[in-house]
C-alpha cells in the first residue's frame, strides 16, 4: 500500500484532493484588481466632482448675464423716467415764461425719452410680459408727447391764458401716472425676476459645495482604504515568503542531515 509505506504522510494528490473548494467569488482579490478598482474609483469621483462644478459654473454665468441683462433693463427705466420728468419740466417752464430756450430742453428730453424707451424695448423683446408692457408704454408715451404738443402750440398761437387753460387740464398728469404706474410693475417684474435668479445662485452654490466636500471626503477615504489594503497584502505577501523561505529553509537542513542511504 503506497499510503502505508509512506507512512502518515501525505501523498500530493491526496493532498490536492483533501484540499477545501474555494468559489471564485470568494477568492481573495489580487493586488493588482485592487489597484486598478481604487484608481477607477477615484476617476469616477473626479470626474463627477468636475462636471458638477462645470454645470455650476456655467448656471453661475447665465445667472450673472441675467442680472446683469435685468439691471441694464431698470438702468434704461429709470434714465426714461428721469428724462420725462426733464421734459415736463421744461414744457412747464415754458408755459410759465415764454422763454424759447424751454422748448430746446423739451426737444432734447423728448429724444432722450425715445432713446431710452427704444433701447428698454430691445432689452425686453424676448419677454412676453414685459413685451405687453412696453406697447402699453410706448402708448402712454405717445399721448403724452401729444397733450404736452397742444399745450405748447395753444400757448404759441393763443398766449398765454390759452397755454395755462389747457395745462391745467388733467389729462396731461393722468397720462404721466399711467406711465409712472406701469413703469412701477415693469420694474416689479424686472426685480422679482432678479431676487429668483438669487435665490437660485444661492441654492447651486450650496449644492455646489456640498457635493465638492462630499465628493472630496470620499475620494480621500477611498485613496486611504485602497492604500492601507494594498499595503496589507503587501505585507501578507511578503509574510508568506518569509514564511515560504523558512519552511524551504527547514526542509534544505532536514534534507541535508539525513543519512546517504535513506536515498
Amino acid at each position: 500500500d503506497a499510503q502505508a509505506s509512506v507512512g502518515s504522510n501525505p501523498t500530493p494528490s491526496a493532498i490536492f484532493l483533501t484540499m477545501p473548494y474555494r468559489p471564485k467569488s470568494l477568492r481573495p482579490v489580487s493586488i493588482r484588481r485592487k489597484v486598478i478598482y481604487g484608481f477607477a474609483f477615484v476617476l469616477v469621483m473626479l470626474a463627477v466632482i468636475t462636471i458638477v462644478t462645470w454645470r455650476s459654473t456655467h448656471a453661475f454665468m447665465a445667472t450673472a448675464e441675467s442680472v446683469a441683462h435685468s439691471r441694464r433693463v431698470l438702468e434704461s427705466g429709470e434714465m426714461l423716467l428721469r428724462n420725462l420728468m426733464e421734459m415736463e419740466s421744461a414744457r412747464r417752464g415754458f408755459l410759465l415764461t415764454g422763454h424759447e430756450r424751454y422748448l430746446q430742453a423739451h426737444q432734447d428730453a423728448e429724444a432722450e425719452v425715445i432713446a431710452s424707451f427704444t433701447t428698454m424695448r430691445a432689452l425686453t423683446e424676448e419677454s412676453p410680459e414685459q413685451s405687453a408692457r412696453t406697447d402699453k408704454l410706448q402708448f402712454l408715451l405717445s399721448r403724452s408727447f401729444s397733450e404736452q404738443r397742444e399745450e405748447i402750440d395753444a400757448y404759441r398761437r393763443d398766449g398765454f391764458d390759452a397755454g395755462l387753460e389747457r395745462f391745467e387740464k388733467p389729462d396731461t398728469e393722468k397720462v404721466t401716472k399711467d406711465i409712472y404706474a406701469t413703469f412701477k410693475e415693469f420694474e416689479r417684474f424686472e426685480r422679482d425676476l432678479m431676487l429668483q435668479r438669487s435665490a437660485f445662485t444661492e441654492e447651486l452654490s450650496e449644492t455646489t459645495t456640498i457635493v465638492t466636500i462630499v465628493g472630496t471626503a470620499i475620494t480621500f477615504i477611498a485613496l486611504v482604504s485602497a492604500g492601507w489594503m494594498i499595503l496589507r497584502d503587501i505585507a501578507a505577501a511578503r509574510r508568506a515568503e518569509e514564511a515560504l523561505a523558512q519552511q524551504t529553509n527547514l526542509l534544505t537542513s532536514i534534507i541535508d542531515t539525513m543519512p546517504d542511504y535513506l536515498f
